[in-house]
């Protein structure tokens, strides 16, 4: 029988992709920082940006991110890129919030989910 499911509100950060150097840089280091990943280990990062493409390692794969892509942080600790008219719909700025906060209600969230299902 097909279902309705509504998303659950949570809380992710993100930062849009400009297509330059400079924007690649800090979401390479946000990216390959938050997964722990060491430079001077023989390993492929975790996100590589080469002429202009972004690329981001992904469990379904590396996926690749576009000029005004936005780049997110889910709650589990993933990173995928989103087309900004998917964000724009998906996602509004919050103002003042502190990193407890956001933690402590994403938790809230999460168990609530699993208390209903």
């Amino acid at each position: 029988m097909i279902q309705k499911f509504k998303k659950l509100p949570v809380i992710v950060e993100a930062v849009q992709f400009q297509a330059d150097y400079k924007t690649a840089a800090e979401i390479i280091e946000w990216i390959n920082k938050e997964n722990g990943f060491d430079p001077k280990s023989n390993l492929n990062p975790c996100a590589s940006y080469y002429y202009g493409d972004l690329t981001i390692r992904t469990l379904e794969g590396d996926m690749h991110a576009s000029k005004g892509d936005w780049i997110i942080k889910g709650i589990s600790g993933e990173f995928y890129p989103c087309k900004p008219e998917i964000f724009k719909k998906t996602y509004e700025p919050i103002i003042n919030i502190s990193d407890f906060d956001a933690a402590w209600f994403n938790h809230k969230q999460e168990m609530s989910y699993r208390h209903d299902g």
